[in-house]
């Protein structure tokens, strides 16, 4: 950037220009579109489930959640990568494989 005053000052543009977008004003806003559009209605789906429902539902991703750290604890312990291929092998597997 020493030799391009150009390209510095374009930096410069770009990090203000960006700072606008992260603003608080604007960070305030895209927090308000996010309740409002996404957990507002789902919360309200959830409060029409039965006590039944909600326990089941709470049993089921207490359970994907245990499963899943579970499962890249055993992964990361026993030499394997959070892909599934064994760590320090030139045949590694390309899959997904162990991707949760």
């Amino acid at each position: 950037m020493r030799n391009d005053p150009q390209y510095y000052s374009q930096m410069v543009e770009n990090g203000f220009r960006r700072a606008k977008e992260i603003d608080r004003n604007a960070t305030t806003l895209k927090w308000l579109a996010f309740l409002g559009d996404e957990v507002l209605p789902r919360y309200q789906a959830w409060m029409l489930k039965s006590a039944a429902q909600k326990r089941l539902y709470f049993n089921i991703f207490q359970s994907i959640a245990f499963i899943r750290t579970y499962m890249r604890g055993d992964l990361y312990t026993r030499g394997y990568d959070e892909v599934g291929n064994k760590k320090g092998t030139s045949m590694a597997r390309k899959k997904n494989f162990w991707r949760i």
